[in-house]
């Protein structure tokens, strides 16, 4: 066989065969008549500054190659070399395949746009195509890149020389010797392809572009979108030529998590599962390499197969491939040595772990919105950091004393390292220490509240300037002719009423309505209960109000709460409805998840 390699193919291709290969192929004459009009407009001229005079040769008309870059363009230049392949098609000079009863297809090359590969069998016959080659590439002045040109000789599968092949103007077409290979289509090849080398210069070069990656500043959901479409593709190419085996993506996998624990994406004792399951359901969403390749197999051992039902040499190469190739098409029952996990099996797996698997639960439960809870992943704005620790609260195996001593075994007391009461673990630190409650809970929950009056204010048309969030300080009092906001603030009534200090209260003196919002960031599994209890505790307000004030109707509790580890209650959601602030769910999440990874982070900094 020979590789042929043409020096630059797209640039050399003269413009008459251009339009005289449209004509043989009885293309439209309007088409071919525009073409080759504007064709003939291809120009160009030389400029030569010295900084103060500017030189400008005439201007010269461009007569061979063809653009590159759009979509016709290949199409055109496929169409001008297949008279080439015809012709070799019809010499019959090929490799023949032999299968079944003495049946036999004859192969005489490979082509791809500009790569060529010839099959003959013998050294006479392959010279004979070679000549063919060289003479109708002269005669559409396309030269052979000779530096890049091989032949290659098999006898009984053993390398042999031949001295080379002799073309135009005395140059040869050398022989590849033992222990060369030669790159074609994207893969290095001699006697066959070289597996083991292919997947280590892949996996090389897949971790090198995963690495390039995670040193960017971008965030979570970038990264993952660019390690999918940047990094992934790189193996995608390969599945179903080069032979990868279960354990080889395996091992692939892990590199790349190592990558991600290194650069703080991913902390080394989460849920594995989450790693490739899908943002919506939890997880990281890189692509699951092992089952992309199994998919690709499938479908490339599918579309021999359709194919054998129509052509001859797709029913003589499946029935030669015992093995030779990543497909293994005369095995009809051939599968991947592989146990692949599907979507839902992973998150059975990932709920079934006993420290890991408390928060999909939390997630299943009636009353929690699962996408809701999910949507600061699948938006993907936090930093691969914070992501990566919020991941790891919600999997419970951040390095709490309770961890390291039921967990991981290790000899500590199990005591709160700041207020010394039994079970520090990751509850007690989100909402259970009373240290922390003094500033650290207080501060998360004043930032969701400032959120909340912020977005009042403005449809209230309370406030001229649209401060962010961050900086935003709300005024104890906020008032204009129609409205009233409150933040704090202690209401007054005849009757003594303990809880009387809501977080947030609006009056419409024109409707004489009030509405009571109270914000909570309970844990996971108090949702429920604080949601009632907010409702219970200021029942006694809301009705002390409508006769004290004089309103309409008594006011409305409407509580605002969610989880330390961001899961949404749908409670939440009726409550944003009902305020007409459903855009903010998204900020309120992202600020109780920036909170509470800097409360866990702080307190497990300490001593």
């Amino acid at each position: 066989m020979a590789y042929i390699d043409y020096r630059k193919a797209y640039d050399s291709i003269p413009h008459s065969f251009l339009v005289r290969v449209l004509e043989l192929y009885k293309n439209d004459p309007v088409v071919v008549r525009f073409l080759q009009h504007a064709m003939r407009q291809w120009s160009t001229s030389l400029h030569l500054s010295d900084g103060e005079n500017v030189l400008q040769s005439r201007t010269l008309q461009i007569k061979r190659g063809i653009f590159q870059g759009d979509s016709f363009s290949p199409l055109w230049f496929c169409l001008a070399l297949n008279p080439l392949s015809r012709t070799l098609n019809r010499n019959g000079h090929g490799y023949k395949i032999r299968y079944g009863d003495g049946a036999h297809e004859e192969v005489t090359h490979t082509f791809y746009m500009d790569d060529l590969k010839v099959y003959a069998d013998s050294r006479q016959r392959l010279g004979v195509a070679i000549r063919v080659v060289e003479d109708i590439s002269r005669d559409i002045c396309m030269e052979f890149g000779l530096d890049k040109c091989r032949c290659v000789h098999l006898l009984k599968g053993q390398l042999t020389e031949s001295g080379g092949y002799e073309v135009y103007d005395g140059e040869f077409i050398r022989d590849m010797v033992c222990g060369e290979s030669y790159k074609y289509l994207g893969f290095r090849q001699l006697t066959g392809i070289r597996h083991s080398d292919i997947k280590t210069e892949l996996r090389d070069k897949f971790l090198s572009r995963v690495n390039c990656v995670l040193r960017t500043f971008l965030n979570a959901g970038n990264k993952v979108r660019a390690i999918n479409t940047f990094a992934v593709p790189l193996l995608t190419f390969s599945f179903g030529v080069v032979k990868w085996s279960k354990t080889d993506l395996e091992d692939l996998e892990r590199r790349m998590r190592k990558a991600f624990k290194e650069a703080g994406m991913h902390h080394p004792q989460s849920a594995l599962e989450r790693v490739s399951l899908p943002r919506k359901e939890g997880g990281l969403g890189i692509v699951d390499i092992f089952a992309l390749c199994v998919a690709q197999v499938r479908q490339l051992r599918e579309y021999f197969a359709e194919r054998a039902n129509q052509n001859a040499l797709y029913r003589a190469v499946c029935a030669a491939d015992r093995g030779y190739s990543a497909l293994h098409l005369a095995q009809a029952e051939y599968q991947l040595n592989c146990n692949l996990q599907t979507e839902e099996e992973k998150i059975a797996a990932w709920k079934q772990k006993a420290v890991h698997g408390a928060h999909p639960h939390q997630l299943d439960r009636p009353h929690v919105d699962k996408a809701a809870s999910n949507l600061w992943l699948t938006r993907g704005e936090l930093s691969s950091v914070v992501e990566a620790d919020m991941i790891a609260i919600q999997d419970r195996i951040m390095l709490t004393r309770n961890c390291r001593r039921y967990v991981w075994h290790q000899d500590v007391d199990d005591i709160c390292r700041m207020c010394h009461q039994p079970g520090e673990n990751i509850e007690h630190i989100m909402g259970g220490c009373p240290v922390l409650a003094i500033a650290a809970y207080t501060e998360r929950h004043n930032n969701v509240a400032r959120i909340v009056h912020r977005q009042l204010a403005l449809q209230c048309a309370l406030l001229e300037d649209n401060v962010p969030n961050y900086r935003y300080l709300p005024a104890p009092v906020l008032e204009n002719d129609r409205f009233k906001l409150y933040w704090d603030r202690t209401v007054l009534t005849d009757l003594s009423i303990h809880h009387n200090r809501p977080d947030i209260m609006v009056y419409d003196k024109s409707d004489r309505k009030v509405t009571i919002i109270d914000v909570a960031i309970p844990l996971n599994q108090n949702l429920e209960e604080t949601h009632g209890r907010k409702i219970c505790k200021y029942r006694p307000l809301a009705v002390e109000l409508k006769e004290l004030w004089g309103l309409r109707e008594v006011p409305r509790i409407v509580p605002v709460l969610l989880s330390g580890t961001g899961i949404i209650p749908k409670t939440l959601l009726e409550a944003l409805k009902v305020l007409n602030m459903e855009k903010e769910l998204a900020g309120i999440q992202k600020s109780v998840i920036l909170s509470t990874c800097a409360i866990v982070r702080q307190f497990l900094g300490q001593d």
